[in-house]
């Protein structure tokens, strides 16, 4: 599982079922979505608040960057195992 902490969320790459989650603990929010739609959106599919923190916050930009290199190394690792 690849996962990373953006204030209150969390988003998560299940590898065994090929989702991501989002969760916010705080507010009790929970979100999935399937990585094909991942893949075409990126992070315009996440609930505004968490779009804002990431594109104002450099610190979080570069968390949410972190993310997305494990994310795209998995990916490629993994290409011909997903089933669209």
């Amino acid at each position: 599982m690849i996962s990373c902490k953006i204030d209150q969320w969390t988003i998560k790459l299940n590898t065994r079922s090929n989702i991501i989650n989002l969760e916010n603990n705080e507010e009790g929010v929970k979100k999935e979505y399937s990585l094909k739609l991942f893949r075409r959106d990126g992070m315009s599919l996440f609930p505004k608040c968490l779009y804002r923190l990431i594109c104002q916050n450099i610190r979080y930009a570069n968390i949410y960057d972190k993310f997305l290199n494990k994310f795209h190394d998995w990916d490629e690792l993994n290409e011909n195992d997903f089933k669209y």
